[in-house]
């Protein structure tokens, strides 16, 4: 594959691009101890700031499937309409939850205006798939016009000072991401990277009143040992900025 960066491409056709090509592989990326860890870990995040009263979940760049997933553990009769631009990831939804209690739609998260306001009880976007919109803090003002009064949004971002990104020098805002695994250097995807404060300014400037930013996995990706688990969980909660994924937890 070829670098497609100067193509002419606009950011949404970047996006996806990158997405059907590897949809085919991704859910075997991410299938070890650490990252088992890290899917129970996003668990228990979206359990405590969900309600298990919610009836609405919209989730963006769903994927194959994960988010609907572990919301459906605790929300079993939720309504669920997951978005993504990649039409590979969503068969792959598809294949994996043969169920169809839920709905899919093929659209990009850089524009939901044709979405109703005021219609979900939450909206997540997890494991740093909020950075992959052209503009984040219009993703989070498009969020906050979605949300129902008191609904939740739980949205995660690149960390832009991750240990990953400091030793490898990375100081830009826009980042040439690629997917764990992938070793060609001219295929990636641009990715928007975000400190812990930034993210705090859009959510309030987005008219969020209750917003907290948390990290996770500082050595994810670059050194997994299972005797670093406790030790990354515990500079994750000490120093949120150093972690690869940073997590926004917002109430209307």
């Amino acid at each position: 594959m070829n670098d497609y960066g100067s193509s002419g491409l606009s950011w949404s056709e970047k996006q996806k691009v990158y997405w059907n090509s590897i949809a085919h592989f991704y859910d075997t990326t991410y299938s070890n101890f650490w990252y088992h860890r890290e899917d129970a870990g996003t668990l228990a995040a979206l359990k405590a700031v969900i309600p298990e009263r919610t009836v609405s979940v919209l989730e963006l760049a769903c994927g194959t499937g994960l988010g609907y997933s572990m919301c459906k553990q605790f929300i079993p009769d939720m309504k669920y309409i997951g978005l993504d631009l990649a039409d590979n990831m969503l068969a792959g939804f598809r294949r994996n939850y043969p169920d169809r209690t839920y709905q899919l739609l093929l659209q990009s998260m850089s524009n939901l205006d044709e979405l109703e306001p005021a219609s979900f009880d939450a909206v997540i976007c997890i494991y740093t798939s909020a950075s992959f919109c052209d503009d984040p803090g219009r993703l989070v003002d498009a969020v906050y016009r979605l949300l129902r009064p008191n609904g939740c949004a739980f949205l995660s971002f690149v960390g832009r000072w991750s240990f990953r990104r400091l030793i490898h020098l990375k100081f830009s805002r826009i980042e040439r991401f690629q997917t764990r695994g992938i070793r060609n250097p001219g295929f990636y995807v641009p990715a928007w990277v975000l400190s812990k404060r930034h993210i705090l300014q859009i959510a309030k400037a987005a008219g969020f009143a209750q917003v907290n930013v948390s990290g996770q996995s500082i050595f994810g990706g670059i050194v997994q040992l299972p005797w670093l688990w406790p030790f990354d969980c515990y500079l994750s909660r000490l120093l949120p900025d150093l972690c690869h994924t940073l997590n926004l937890t917002a109430n209307k």
